[in-house]
């Protein structure tokens, strides 16, 4: 399952993507909007943060979705570190990817950030999985299998068999 993250309105997402059955999306101004609360109260902020991260929770362990896409118009690098922190634990999780406009980025200063790029198609409605392209880190000839995620749960999973095998001794 892989975490989309976009600064794109809810409406372009579904009038542009076909396969949204098989994802949940995460609009981060609705829920603000049903709670309708004052966010300038840190308590309200943490409220809300914490509605977000259950959400995502629950929504990983979904054995139907193949994704979840984050809106957020305030996306910046803040919030991607809160959120690969808060995901690199859950099992299911693969790969953050950014989804943006190919001709006019609107994150152009967060492609660095991603091993994976999105672009939004131009001519017409497809899956999310037939879109272009862009992993800025890894050289064309590498797989998806070096994903930062992957390689750190390998690593915790690795990090806690050792420990288990070193206190049976």
């Amino acid at each position: 399952m892989k975490f989309y993250l976009t600064v794109e309105p809810a409406e372009k997402i579904k009038k542009t993507f076909i396969n949204l059955n098989v994802f949940y999306i995460l609009d981060v101004p609705e829920i603000i909007s049903n709670y309708n609360l004052d966010l300038s109260k840190p308590s309200n902020k943490f409220m809300v943060n914490q509605e977000i991260e259950n959400r995502i929770k629950t929504q990983a362990k979904s054995k139907r979705l193949e994704g979840i896409i984050y809106i957020n118009p305030n996306l910046n690098e803040t919030i991607c570190d809160h959120i690969f922190n808060l995901i690199k634990d859950l099992p299911k999780m693969e790969n953050m990817v950014l989804l943006d406009d190919q001709y006019f980025p609107k994150l152009e200063s967060m492609h660095h950030l991603f091993e994976e790029v999105l672009f939004f198609p131009s001519v017409r409605r497809v899956k999310i999985l037939e879109c272009k392209t862009l992993k800025p880190f890894l050289p064309k000839n590498e797989t998806k299998d070096d994903d930062t995620l992957k390689q750190l749960k390998q690593l915790q999973k690795q990090y806690t068999y050792n420990n288990n095998k070193s206190l049976k001794k």
